[in-house]
């Protein structure tokens, strides 16, 4: 296996250093990254703040109008909006405590809020739909009697609602990261280790991917998008044909199983970063070979990859070196591999001599 050689990895210059330097001990020390990070929160914040607003109008009209016109289907849609009001509070609630600084107790700080909020307003859909189910179950044993045309009223509506919901949550959501390496000029992350702890921020044209709460709040209003034009179809069959009442409840279990199924992805994606499970897009088979790649380094083991959360992932790794004299180039260059190859934003690495038992009673 051929050697990243240690001279091999270009060092940043003094006036690099320097500028780096500035940036973090300057008067406007760490506002750089800082403002990536509170300015993509606030951007989801004001999402979710915009659609929670269109929910509580159009919530209130559908639950009233779905009553006078016997509709479930309506009313399903008005729960999901409650339901979805609901979670896009939670979100935002969650945004605003994960942008709070660490503690002595939460030395990670409150990131991990950003998840739980999400699984809150996906436990909370299920809930919902699952008491919907159960109503529909009922009326289907025992029709009632609908009002087609207000129920193909506040349908057509809800349809409209709905998709400038998810207009507003969709509207430069997706965003990517932007890098650029070359071996002169300033670099675009800013990193700085001690005691084997790397912490790499990104600086300049750096930003993730859209933010899972906003991706939650989006998959909801999806689903009620998709269950308006069915309620709308289903609306005009009974308008149509007023004894075709089972349409109705039936329209609710269709569209209820639509929403249920389209949560499942993010709810596996919120418990396997609540596990600290490894990011899908970083390979632990990569990360050790590259490490194994670097020059003195002879053995990686008891590494481990965990997202602390949505593109916030952390690295602790033991490196076995034949000669310990190299101990700070080695942790440079791995530093500098973690950072440029993975992205990888906290690594803590501890370097051992060759032969040393450490890895032996390591967990």
């Amino acid at each position: 296996m051929a050697e990243i050689p240690i001279d091999d990895i270009p060092a940043a210059d003094d006036s690099q250093i320097e500028l780096l330097s500035a940036i973090r001990t300057g008067p406007g020390a760490g506002l750089a990254a800082e403002a990536i990070a509170n300015g993509e929160a606030a951007v989801a914040q004001r999402k979710l703040t915009i659609a929670a607003g269109f929910c509580v109008i159009f919530m209130v009209l559908e639950a009233v109008g779905g009553y006078f016109a016997n509709s479930l289907a309506i009313m399903t849609d008005a729960a999901h909006l409650l339901a979805d009001l609901a979670g896009f509070l939670i979100s935002v609630f969650a945004l605003w405590l994960s942008s709070r600084p660490a503690t002595e107790h939460l030395s990670f700080g409150w990131y991990r809020m950003e998840i739980i909020g999400a699984l809150m307003s996906v436990v909370l859909i299920w809930i919902v739909t699952g008491f919907l189910f159960v109503e529909a179950f009922f009326r289907i044993q025992n029709p009632e009697p609908v009002n087609g045309k207000m129920m193909a009223s506040l349908a057509g509506c809800g349809l409209v609602v709905n998709a400038v919901i998810a207009l507003v949550l969709h509207s430069s959501g997706h965003s990517h990261s932007h890098a650029h390496s070359h071996s002169s000029g300033p670099s675009s992350t800013g990193e700085h280790s001690h005691d084997g702890h790397s912490h790499t921020e990104p600086l300049l044209g750096v930003h993730s991917h859209q933010n899972v709460n906003v991706r939650a709040a989006l998959i909801h209003a999806i689903g009620d998008l998709v269950q308006s034009l069915g309620v709308l179809i289903a609306a005009f069959v009974v308008w149509w044909h007023p004894t075709w009442t089972i349409v109705d409840p039936i329209c609710t279990f269709f569209f209820g199983l639509i929403v249920l199924f389209s949560t499942t992805g993010l709810l596996k994606e919120c418990i396997h970063v609540l596990m600290e499970g490894a990011p899908v897009h970083i390979s632990n088979r990569s990360v050790r070979e590259s490490l194994k790649k670097i020059e003195y380094v002879r053995q990686v083991h008891d590494l481990h990859i965990w997202s602390i959360k949505q593109g916030r992932t952390s690295l602790s790794v033991h490196l076995e070196v034949d000669r310990i004299g190299h101990h700070e180039a080695v942790l440079q260059s791995a530093q500098r591999v973690l950072r440029e190859q993975f992205g990888i934003s906290h690594s803590t690495i501890q370097i051992e001599a060759s032969g040393d038992d450490c890895h032996s009673d390591c967990a």
